[in-house]
């Protein structure tokens, strides 16, 4: 389904920017927009960007 889509969209809570799961739905350079917390951590946005998602402030 993500590989078919237009786009990902991911929310995410700043607890689990820099995790991993132990299964995988897509890689980091399939996300299209990222949203996350306004205190989430600059240099993982930085790294979220470099990837070519665009970061979305809730």
């Amino acid at each position: 389904m993500a590989g078919n889509s237009a786009g990902i969209v991911i929310v995410v809570t700043n607890d689990k920017l820099a995790t991993a799961a132990p299964y995988r739905v897509a890689a980091p350079d399939a996300i299209s927009h990222l949203v996350v917390d306004k205190t989430a951590p600059s240099p993982i946005l930085a790294d979220f960007e470099r990837l070519g998602a665009e970061i979305h402030f809730a």
